[in-house]
């Protein structure tokens, strides 16, 4: 199958970028012919770029809208515009990463189907923009059990928890605040990847720069938080690391906080399983 796997950025460690390049990956291992495609321009020299040498990579200044493919699979808004756009006649999946900011879908009959990778994303679709159930498919985030997994690894001496996402981004920090008080109330450290850095003024807060292999440290923790049903915290229930999930509105605040992890997750976001339920989810519409 020609695959074209478009989104607006690859370069880096964030979560769309890790999405598609484990979908990337994954496609190309099982023998498919997958394109990566990107608004924005590809660093060359950027960590995961360079593990991708064997799926073709391209941007604006070098794709050819006349190439055929079979599918087209885009995420975020722009992305699908454009394909609408220069593929007129390539059925087109639309990929929703998140219900609270800026991936409101495209609503073209064009598109053949949504993929939500958490349940309340295709509540979402289904409920407030009425796209029938049929459309819809929840396929969660893809994570790399050869990596992420249950090794035994020895846990810092401390009870210490991670934290991955930018802290000074308006919808994470009422979170990262509710976090960082609990964490110094009960004297654990917390551990901070991000590039925006609000000095909390504790000496259990602290900063850690981002990295490829993040899985090296979600083993040594003995909890992660996100905001939502993100990477790490898949990340970590793999790895058998208890996480707390904050269930937050469009502004920020706080509506709950889940610690349970939906039945048979681990298999659910093997990137195995989910390159292959996408397989399986294409075959059905072209």
């Amino acid at each position: 199958m020609k695959i074209l796997l478009s989104c607006i950025n690859a370069n880096g460690f964030g979560g769309s970028e890790m999405y598609h390049y484990e979908l990337a990956r994954e496609f190309d291992l099982i023998g498919h012919d997958v394109t990566l495609f990107t608004l924005r321009h590809i660093d060359w020299m950027d960590q995961t770029r360079l593990k991708l040498q064997h799926v073709n990579q391209l941007d604006t200044t070098n794709l050819d809208i006349s190439e055929k493919y079979d599918i087209i699979v885009a995420s975020q808004p722009q992305v699908n515009l454009f394909m609408l756009e220069h593929f007129k006649e390539t059925p087109i999946i639309s990929i929703i990463h998140s219900e609270i900011r800026s991936e409101d879908p495209v609503l073209d009959p064009r598109i053949s189907h949504y993929i939500a990778i958490r349940q309340s994303i295709a509540d979402m679709l289904i409920n407030e923009y009425k796209i029938p159930a049929a459309k819809v498919s929840l396929i969660y985030n893809p994570i790399d059990r050869s990596r992420f997994n249950s090794a035994e690894t020895a846990k810092l001496e401390r009870y210490s928890g991670i934290f991955v996402g930018e802290v000074m981004d308006p919808i994470r920090f009422k979170a990262v605040q509710h976090l960082v008080t609990q964490c110094i109330e009960n004297d654990w450290d917390l551990y901070l990847m991000s590039d925006s850095r609000y000095d909390f003024k504790h000496p259990n807060i602290k900063y850690v720069d981002k990295r490829w292999d993040t899985e090296n440290l979600v083993q040594m923790m003995h909890f992660t938080a996100g905001i939502l049903l993100g990477r790490t915290t898949l990340e970590g229930w793999c790895c058998d690391v208890p996480g707390y999930m904050y269930i937050i509105d469009i502004h920020g605040n706080i509506l709950d906080i889940e610690t349970i992890a939906p039945n048979n997750i681990k298999l659910l976001c093997d990137s195995k399983h989910v390159a292959q339920q996408h397989i399986d989810l294409y075959q059905t519409i072209i």
